[in-house]
């Protein structure tokens, strides 16, 4: 009985371990704060950009938002501007934890896997990587002016772009189409606000940590030795 006792135990602590993993973190009644950090600002008498009005140039200031969990101040999220035509008119925002393909679609899951660590503490890079963020979610995908782009950039006559930031953008858009199958590497929280903009961001996708694999190799190992505990019973009333 002591034995199974310890199975039933280690079977609970398990479960427990997982869930717990899961969702750390994961409130419904979760509200962020948002504190904007600028990282850059962009005039291109050629361009255009998918929030400006019909003008003669592109003017385009990039914001990133650090997200501040009001219920727990050590936890926060860096996050970028999903909607560019929409002006960012809240501070309090809803999360949306583990956002499925239909927040987030492949595309820009493919962005974040290629590019999303290089914009960590440099604000150029974070730059770029909204502009491209932007490029996928609310445009036809290229930077360069046709038919359809509702945002565009000059280029010089060996079609690099004028600003390099653009070219770093155009870049990341290179090597995300390189990615067909997201690997998965990412979770995404999605931020609502009534009548603001969404806000998008990502953290490395959890995985069991060693005390929880520990956990499970316990469990593993008693439901081993039960099964051959049971056998051997088997056999000798068998005999």
């Amino acid at each position: 009985m002591k034995i199974k006792h310890a199975l039933n135990t280690a079977a609970l602590a398990i479960t427990l371990a997982f869930a717990g993993a899961a969702h750390a973190g994961n409130g419904t009644a979760d509200t962020y704060t948002s504190d904007s950090n600028f990282a850059g600002f962009l005039t291109d008498a050629g361009g255009k950009s998918i929030n400006d009005k019909p003008s003669a140039s592109a003017n385009i200031q990039v914001n990133v938002y650090e997200m501040v969990n009001e219920q727990d101040a050590n936890q926060s999220y860096l996050a970028f501007c999903f909607e560019p035509n929409v002006a960012k008119d809240a501070y309090i925002y809803t999360p949306h934890y583990s956002a499925t393909t239909a927040w987030v679609s492949d595309k820009v899951r493919a962005l974040y896997e290629s590019s999303y660590k290089d914009t960590i503490g440099n604000a150029n890079q974070q730059f770029s990587f909204q502009l491209a963020l932007w490029e996928l979610q609310a445009d036809d995908g290229d930077l360069a002016q046709t038919a359809t782009g509702k945002q565009y950039f000059s280029q010089t006559s060996n079609g690099l772009f004028i600003d390099s930031r653009v070219n770093d953008a155009a870049h990341m858009l290179s090597e995300a189409a390189k990615i067909t199958t997201p690997s998965g590497m990412y979770q995404y929280t999605v931020f609502t606000a009534e009548n603001s903009q969404t806000l998008i961001a990502a953290t490395v996708a959890a995985v069991p940590e060693a005390d929880t694999w520990a956990m499970l190799g316990a469990g593993l190992g008693l439901v081993g030795f039960m099964a051959r505990r049971k056998s051997k019973k088997s056999e000798q009333f068998a005999a």
